[in-house]
């Protein structure tokens, strides 16, 4: 593995353990991206960003997955709740 890679790993860890602390409200969104110019991606990016009593927001927790179904939901709230 590069280095990179492993630093992005350990930057990717600290961000998903970060605690919510004081979030007044969450707002969850999903998008379908299209990278490098492709014309069809069928993976959904579902993403919970949370509002902070100083009013800043951040993104909670971001999830590649197949679909926005129910059960891919479900898993990014468990995400959350860790």
């Amino acid at each position: 593995m590069s280095k990179t890679s492993k630093e992005l790993d350990g930057q990717v860890g600290e961000f998903l353990s970060m605690p919510l602390g004081r979030t007044v409200y969450v707002r969850l969104r999903s998008v379908f991206p299209r990278p490098g110019g492709a014309k069809y991606v069928s993976k959904a990016l579902l993403i919970a960003v949370g509002v902070g009593m100083d009013g800043y927001r951040r993104v909670l927790r971001a999830r590649a997955c197949e679909s926005e179904s129910e059960e891919f939901w479900t898993m990014l709230f468990e995400d959350l709740k860790r």
